[in-house]
């Protein structure tokens, strides 16, 4: 049986936490990573469809993202949206020991998901204002900002007030937090790699010479696969390390 802590830990611990709870609630969160990992994927793998052999290159990926892209892309966001929110109701609900009914989740996920557009919205245009300055000041914002959609989805907080919060919570841990984002992402980057070059999947430096349309392809697929299986213990260790944060504020 999970049982969150009741003080703060160090990463170590934490790491330890999110992955039984990401193992405990595997099977309700698999399913939700699944299609997360899947529309995430959706964009790329509409503008390289069919390409085959063809050389892929940004130009390239900005000629052939006309048309109806921007529509598909506002769909699969809100749709996204709508999966995350119920991903993180699930797993504060197991790390609670608690089982709700699709009907009770879908009415919780539904009454935050305009709240969550217009708080992506906010954090999008801040951490591009602070890449516009000088590049710093946006990867500060993008990392002291991340809980957004926690704030939201758990606290019931609305947009600003919920990236006020993130804020407040990573202010002062804003290191530390990275780290725990490196100490995810960066193995699962050197995964890919490597089962990506076992595949043969080069994608060079997406240059005109360097990355066709099969390798961008498998290279999606390869993400999806990865985001799909690892996405219910990455996630979990982002709720740990949320209510760690929280349980520091309430002992400032």
């Amino acid at each position: 049986m999970f049982e969150l802590a009741s003080t703060p830990s160090d990463l170590g611990e934490i790491l330890v936490q999110g992955y039984r709870l990401g193992l405990q609630a595997f099977r309700r969160l698999f399913m939700l990573t699944s299609l997360i990992a899947f529309l995430g994927i959706v964009p790329t793998a509409c503008l390289v469809w069919g390409a085959g052999d063809v050389p892929i290159s940004w130009t390239y990926m900005l000629e052939h993202s006309r048309g109806g892209y921007g529509l598909a892309g506002i769909l699969v966001l809100l749709v996204t949206l709508l999966l995350r929110a119920l991903l993180l109701n699930r797993i504060a609900a197991a790390a609670h020991g608690r089982t709700e009914t699709l009907g009770v989740e879908l009415r919780k996920a539904a009454h935050v998901w305009l709240w969550l557009l217009a708080a992506i919205i906010v954090y999008a245009l801040a951490v591009l204002f602070g890449m516009v300055l000088l590049v710093v000041p946006g990867l500060i914002l993008a990392v002291s900002l991340c809980f957004w959609d926690f704030g939201v989805v758990l606290e019931g907080l609305g947009p600003i007030n919920a990236l006020n919060a993130s804020h407040n919570l990573v202010w002062g841990h804003w290191w530390r937090t990275l780290g725990l984002f490196l100490l995810i992402f960066l193995p699962l980057s050197v995964l890919v790699a490597i089962v990506a070059a076992m595949l043969g999947l080069d994608l060079g430096s997406m240059s005109d010479t360097a990355a066709t349309g099969r390798s961008v392809f498998g290279q999606t697929v390869l993400e999806m696969v990865v985001g799909a299986v690892f996405g219910p213990f990455i996630y979990s260790i982002f709720y740990v390390y949320y209510h760690d944060l929280k349980l520091r504020k309430q002992n400032t």
